[in-house]
């Protein structure tokens, strides 16, 4: 008994002497986990101590980018004045009128990519949207040269533009497209830029534009206030001219005048901005950051009006003062923030029929399976290496384009009378509709859509790579961004081109009909819009409302990040955002 009971305290204390190392282990594990925590906030205070730094770092070589900014455009320019050959100038225009051709032959009673909108006028003057194709809305600030009117849309800082334009439209009715002040007359020439012709442009518009780019070239000795008021009356007048009809119908005359202009706008903007950074050394003022946003935006107003230009300085301006045209604080989302975003879809949507999917086939697979079949497909596998797929937070969008322009479409689907499009800075249009901290409630959702924000914004382009399916073509294929928030969609609707469309960011909700079935789908009577379904196909009443639609077969599925959908030509496709997202689609013919 008396070993027993021993035996019996031997093992307590054992028992007392174990929990005793067991605790000591543990606050040293919460001591090694206190000082790893400590370690951890440390290198966090570190980073923005060094991001600090940078960004001090970066302002104080503003006046840096501004010198170079200029050097750049003053040898971009001289080159544009250069004159050429008269063999030069006949292949340039040769080749611009086979382009040119190419894009109309498109146009016929369908175009290419997911949308396009024909314009009317209201009582007001102002341009209305009649789509006839739209993906989620087509952007009317394409950079097709035939492409739907740019300007045709009620952009809130643009109205009183619209309005004159209206007045003069209807002033040159039965006299041609528009009227331009000056005759030209005969043996004047001007100094302007390839694809300008001053016969069209007329003689104030010319000599104006021939003035101020040669401003660029040889400028005075200061800039005064006289050169940015003209160069921004020329843009006002070139902005109306852009205005009317429509916007296939606009000369590349005009388009080139508004590039051209915009540039030199730019360039005597930055000349005051330098003499700012001369006159007062140190960190940039506030007011030098306000004026380098405005640069910003002349250079994004420009490319996105503007014709098409090769090495084009709005380009490399606009990127390089991006970073300066921020205000320090607040704008970009915090750690914390970033992470409880809702990119997973809150309520998923129920997929009844599921779409055969396929990880990276053959091209001559994919070829005969789908493209010749007209087959849809998931595919799986094809954008794995995309560095925009663990890139792309709405930090890393602000802090590459925060203060880039571009077009908003505002309402909840573009065949409602109450869809319009306005002009915002990417900082603006997450706040207000993406975060949805603004009026988003009150004016309905707001979709950048169809919009070739990676032309726009080449540093978001570096982060994909085109698909090797998108060549079996004859053309290169065309890059559209898709970028909203939760709960906006794309009506019913099909396109002539092939179409890939990729997911990066969050979750989109498909429903496919391949195109024999379309006599259950209730196209539009209007031709304007004979690409888009009447139907609603997740509305609760839409078997009752649209009877024939019962008959209908589809696929559907929830599209997610890092997978992409090929949509054949003609297919009817219904697409709704089931969180944030950004995609990017790849068409062509």
């Amino acid at each position: 008994m008396e070993k027993k009971g021993k035996q019996g305290e031997d093992e307590k204390k054992l028992e007392r002497e174990e929990g005793r190392q067991e605790k000591e282990q543990s606050n040293v594990e919460s001591e090694d986990g206190r000082v790893e925590r400590e370690d951890c906030l440390m290198e966090v205070r570190e980073r923005k101590v060094e991001s600090e730094d940078g960004r001090v770092e970066r302002e104080n070589c503003l006046m840096e980018v501004v010198e170079g900014e200029l050097n750049m455009m003053k040898e971009r320019v001289e080159t544009a004045l250069r004159p050429t050959s008269d063999t030069g100038k006949q292949k340039q225009g040769e080749s611009w009128d086979k382009r040119k051709g190419t894009e109309e032959e498109e146009w016929g009673t369908e175009r290419g990519g997911e949308g396009m909108k024909m314009m009317k006028r209201d009582d007001k003057g102002f341009e209305v949207d009649d789509k006839r194709e739209s993906g989620a809305s087509h952007s009317i600030l394409s950079a097709s040269p035939s492409g739907p009117h740019k300007a045709d849309v009620r952009v809130e800082e643009d109205r009183k533009s619209g309005e004159r334009g209206s007045e003069e439209e209807e002033a040159n009715k039965g006299e041609g497209r528009q009227t331009v002040p000056g005759e030209v007359e005969e043996g004047v020439k001007w100094r302007l830029p390839s694809g300008i012709e001053s016969d069209v442009v007329g003689a104030w518009v010319s000599d104006t534009l021939s003035t101020l780019l040669q401003e660029v070239v040889d400028p005075p000795s200061s800039p005064t206030s006289d050169s940015l008021v003209v160069a921004s009356c020329l843009l006002e007048y070139t902005w109306q001219q852009l205005n009317i009809g429509h916007w296939r119908d606009v000369s590349m005359s005009w388009r080139l005048v508004f590039t051209w202009g915009s540039v030199s706008l730019a360039n005597i903007q930055l000349r005051h901005l330098q003499i700012s950074l001369q006159c007062h050394p140190g960190p940039p003022s506030l007011d030098d950051l306000v004026a380098a946003g405005r640069i910003v935006k002349a250079c994004d107003r420009g490319l996105l009006m503007g014709g098409p230009l090769d090495n084009n300085p709005l380009h490399s301006t606009a990127a390089a003062l991006n970073v300066y045209a921020r205000p320090r604080e607040g704008r970009d989302l915090g750690d914390d923030e970033k992470e409880t975003l809702p990119t997973e879809p809150e309520d998923p949507a129920e997929v009844t029929h599921p779409l055969p999917s396929e990880h990276c086939p053959a091209l001559d697979r994919f070829l005969l399976k789908y493209m010749d079949q007209g087959r849809a497909v998931v595919l799986l596998g094809v954008v794995d290496h995309w560095p925009a797929l663990h890139r792309w937070s709405l930090g890393y969008l602000q802090r590459v384009a925060g203060a880039r322009t571009v077009p908003v479409e505002v309402g909840a689907r573009y065949t409602d009378d109450s869809w319009y499009q306005r002009l915002m800075s990417l900082d603006d249009y997450i706040t207000t509709y993406v975060m949805g901290r603004g009026r988003a409630k009150e004016e309905g959702p707001g979709y950048l859509a169809q919009h070739q924000l990676l032309d726009q914004i080449p540093q978001l382009q570096e982060d994909i790579l085109v698909p090797d399916y998108c060549y079996i073509g004859d053309i290169s294929p065309r890059l559209h961004a898709w970028f909203g928030p939760r709960g906006t969609v794309s009506p019913l609707h099909h396109d002539p081109d092939h179409n890939i469309l990729v997911q990066v960011v969050g979750y989109k909700y498909v429903r496919l009909y391949s195109e024999d079935q379309t006599p259950y789908l209730y196209p539009h009577p209007d031709p304007l819009l004979s690409n888009t379904s009447q139907v609603d196909v997740e509305a609760c009443d839409a078997m009752t409302t649209w009877p024939l639609l019962k008959e209908a077969k589809y696929y559907d599925l929830v599209l997610r990040p890092g997978q992409a959908l090929y949509i054949p030509p003609r297919s009817w496709h219904y697409v709704r955002s089931l969180s944030i997202s950004f995609s990017v689609s790849f068409w062509w013919t």
